[in-house]
């Protein structure tokens, strides 16, 4: 299984692992960081940390990241 609906099953869970573990370290909601708006900004800053630990830490471009985190234009 290799296929770009599995990458893109697998980016998605990436993006919430970040999410969860830039969530606890802010102290927010981890609903916060994975909303469609913008929020406080708390979770503004937590949604970014988690997208940039997404892009460094699992090598995934920005476009993959952003469409992971439901982000993408």
């Amino acid at each position: 299984m290799t296929g770009p609906i599995h990458r893109q099953k697998l980016d998605r869970a990436r993006a919430r692992l970040a999410a969860a573990l830039s969530a606890y370290a802010y102290g927010v909601d981890e609903a916060q960081v994975q909303a469609e708006t913008r929020g406080t900004s708390a979770a503004a800053l937590a949604r970014q940390v988690a997208m940039y630990l997404a892009h460094v830490s699992f090598e995934m471009c920005i476009s993959r990241v952003g469409a992971a985190f439901g982000r993408e234009r």
